[in-house]
């Protein structure tokens, strides 16, 4: 059948929305501003509209495009009104400069009987020429051999459900090369096969349209590309393929069940001039790499895409290897997987990544089911990524020699049986601002750091772990962690830590709250092991708060086996180690290593056997400044007349043997212990110098104040004590304040005193050396020869 003359089928391509002779000259001067031109990435503004993106969608980008986002002129009201003011022919002269920009070329639409032989002969016919086209309501087109679109601007449109072009599982449906520009709106291509049928050289890449070469363009709006694919070895873009110089805008498009051999299941790209895509969705992809999106060494916008059920070997949803920049705004990567690595989004070797809001769920892989760098920044920016597993390792972010920022995002939800579900490696930074992680569940530490990490108003919690940490674990010698006011919150354990584990490195943590933590052995709260060392401070006028964590066995609020332990502006307030015979440091145990504290507050903390506030054993060296114990206790586990072990002595502090406690103008307030020493016990061997520190209603079987015992050492020299200016306060009538069978005390400037409102005891009512000393108990004489209070000592 003929084609119908052009002059009785004039057909305006839609996406030119309104009528010539209705655009004003204001609007083309609007078009023409400044504003137009304005950068939008790698497009400017008037490109991004001309392509059909909305002014909502760029703003998204945070572009200011001005003017040019000014409403559009009125369309026209009918095909009639738009016909009496066409001409029959094919150009308006350009060089009319009153006249109103120029539709593009009209050409003539397609009855449905001619099907896809005459719509192939119409290319052929029209080649290097150009020419627009609209196809049928509902007319399917079957093709055996593809389209081609070379040094030619081509315009293919349909109506309402539109047209389908069916490649029959034959061949591939456009090839648009050598500059040549297609627009395609409203149409569906389906069961579309790329072969090695064309001689350019991406020939087999591309199942449904393959654009390449500089100059070239591809331009779809509402189109649907369903069930193509590109199976020739190594080829590349189940759906679309655009290489080389190349431009691809897509706006409002679906791409469904395609499939690659190699890389970009629904859209592959490489080296393009530009890549917009807007609105669209991808869904129920495969490929090797990027089962839905793979882009590669150039850069790549994309706003309101969907990526769904998405299947890959590496980068299950998105991949950007290569030098790859991509920007995804508002789009979502959701149930896709990767058989082995990456099942949501990753990008590596220097390509920068933006995501901003995002959501990403429902992804796994083996090794990062969310998202993964390597060697590439990445900006994640009011994201919710969640749901996301890995079966072998990290589940939500992996990373090495990367680095990420994190604002205003939740990362919710995640799980790995058996790593990390974020893992910061050696050389990478992770920088996370206003942002919550929660509800995770891993088989290893849940946050390991290796690199760097600075976390700022930050919340973690609700995290189980059957590995060494709760929540984050700092390990390696050159990494480091940051921490200012931020929490975390809920986190269990199995080792390691509760809350925080510094294993290596340096940790600087300022106002942070680590609340409700637990772990199995040591440390409920923080733990300080290695090399590992740690300063915690306030920030400003906001105290650091330790609350509520426990142990079983060890430091029910922090735990030092090794390393440099400095703290001051914290609280350390109703922390536990809960076992029985074998449970030490309430508040804080130290077994190694050094612990500086500096106006700290230890409250209401409690342990089974020793050290309700603190304890510390061989070679462990505690320093005390301007520190306060209230309320702390050592509850004996039912073994109060133990006192070969010292259970449940030291409300307050106890120094095992061989530890070395060094405190200066710090309080002990009621504290209790069910055995021994409501204020300070210590074993043998140790070395203890108190100055200038008050003792105050503290309570215990024996030596309410201090006790001390060398029956681990056997020896009456093992211990060494010293005090001045050490001030007991206690109420009159209450048992011995001093307990010290064999070690005699040497207490020079010590001062007895009384809380009470009448000002104490008198000497009549109880002599100064009988409320002072348990029996057997012997002072050092002083150089006069006196035994009265206060002590001189040698």
């Amino acid at each position: 059948m003929p084609h119908a003359p052009a002059a009785q089928n004039v057909v305006w391509f839609t996406f030119w929305a309104s009528c010539s002779s209705a655009v004003s000259a204001d609007a083309v001067a609007m078009r023409q501003s400044a504003s137009c031109h304005r950068s939008c990435g790698s497009f400017s503004c008037e490109q991004l509209l001309q392509s059909g993106v909305q002014c909502d969608q760029i703003k998204k980008l945070n572009c200011d495009c001005g003017g040019c986002c000014m409403p559009p002129p009125q369309p026209c009201q009918s095909l009639r009104e738009l016909q009496s003011v066409a001409e029959p022919k094919l150009a308006v002269p350009a060089s009319t400069d009153s006249m109103p920009p120029a539709a593009p070329p009209a050409m003539q639409a397609l009855d449905d009987q001619d099907e896809g032989q005459l719509l192939q002969e119409a290319f052929l016919d029209a080649a290097g020429q150009g020419f627009e086209l609209e196809l049928p309501e509902d007319s399917i087109f079957n093709l055996d051999a593809e389209l081609v679109v070379a040094g030619a601007n081509v315009t293919l449109s349909s109506p309402g459900r539109g047209a389908t072009l069916d490649g029959s599982g034959l061949t591939r449906i456009f090839h648009v090369h050598s500059r040549g520009r297609l627009l395609l709106q409203n149409v569906r291509l389906a069961n579309a096969s790329a072969t090695n049928q064309s001689t350019t050289p991406h020939a087999p890449h591309g199942g449904a349209v393959l654009v390449e070469g500089p100059g070239s363009l591809l331009s779809m709006r509402d189109v649907e590309i369903d069930g193509a694919t590109a199976l020739v070895p190594e080829a590349a873009g189940g759906g679309v393929a655009a290489y080389e110089g190349a431009v691809l805008e897509m706006v409002d498009c679906k791409i469904f069940d395609c499939t690659c051999a190699a890389d970009g299941g629904g859209i592959f790209v490489q080296a393009c001039a530009r890549v917009a895509i807007f609105g669209c969705e991808i869904s129920r992809c495969q490929a090797q790499r990027g089962g839905g999106v793979h882009c590669a060494s150039c850069e790549m916008v994309l706003v309101d895409v969907s990526v769904v059920n998405c299947t890959a070997t590496f980068g299950g949803g998105i991949s950007g290897p290569v030098m790859a920049a991509m920007t995804l705004s508002g789009c979502s990567i959701l149930n896709c997987k990767a058989t082995t690595t990456y099942g949501g989004i990753y990008c590596s070797q220097g390509g920068p990544m933006s995501l901003k809001h995002c959501v990403i769920r429902g992804c796994e892989a083996i090794l990062s089911g969310g998202v993964g760098a390597f060697a590439a920044s990445v900006a994640i920016d009011s994201c919710l990524v969640e749901g996301c597993t890995a079966s072998g390792a990290p589940a939500l972010l992996a990373f090495l020699a990367s680095t990420y920022e994190i604002t205003g995002s939740r990362l919710h939800d995640c799980h790995t049986p058996r790593s990390n579900v974020i893992y910061v490696g050696p050389q990478s930074v992770l920088n996370v601002a206003n942002s919550s992680i929660e509800h995770l569940s891993t088989g290893d530490d849940p946050i390991f750091i290796a690199g760097i990490c600075n976390l700022t108003d930050c919340q973690i919690s609700d995290i189980t772990a059957a590995g060494n940490t709760g929540a984050l674990r700092l390990t390696g010698p050159s990494s480091t962690l940051e921490m200012r006011r931020s929490s975390i919150l809920r986190c269990v354990a199995q080792d390691g830590a509760g809350g925080l584990q510094i294993s290596g490195g340096r940790a600087a943590l300022y106002g942070i709250t680590v609340e409700g933590c637990s772990v199995n052995s040591g440390g409920g709260g923080i733990t300080v092991n290695s090399e590992g060392f740690v300063h915690i401070t306030s920030d400003g006028e906001t105290r650091s708060l330790i609350r509520d964590c426990q142990a079983q066995i060890l430091g029910g609020g922090v735990f030092v086996e090794g390393g440099f332990l400095e703290m001051s502006g914290t609280d350390i307030v109703e922390c536990k180690v809960t076992g029985d015979r074998s449970s030490f440091g309430g508040g804080l145990c130290a077994f190694a290593g050094q612990a500086l504290l500096t106006g700290v507050r230890i409250q209401r903390c409690s342990c089974g056997a020793s050290g309700g506030g603190a304890y510390l054993l061989f070679p462990a060296k505690l320093v005390l400044r301007d520190c306060t114990f209230v309320a702390c206790s050592a509850e004996g586990a039912g073994v109060s007349s133990d006192s070969s072990r010292g259970y449940g002595s030291g409300a307050a502090l106890a120094i095992g043997s061989g530890g070395v406690l060094d405190m200066v103008d710090s309080y002990l307030i009621g504290c209790t212990a069910a055995n021994r020493g409501g204020g300070v016990f210590v074993e043998g061997s140790s070395v203890v110098t108190i100055r200038t520190s008050v003792i105050s209603n503290c309570t215990a079987r024996f030596g309410d104040m201090i006790a001390l015992t060398n029956e681990v050492a056997h020896s009456a020299s093992a211990i060494t004590f010293h005090t001045a200016g050490l001030t007991l306060d206690a109420p009159c009538g209450t048992s011995s304040l001093l307990e010290s069978p064999r070690v005699p005390m040497a207490m020079p400037g010590l001062i007895l005193r009384s809380s009470e409102p009448d000002g104490g005891c008198s000497s009549e009512e109880q002599p100064p050396l009988e409320r002072l000393l348990e029996p057997g108990t012997q002072l050092a004489t002083c150089t006069d020869g006196t035994d009265l209070v206060p002590i001189c000592g040698p």
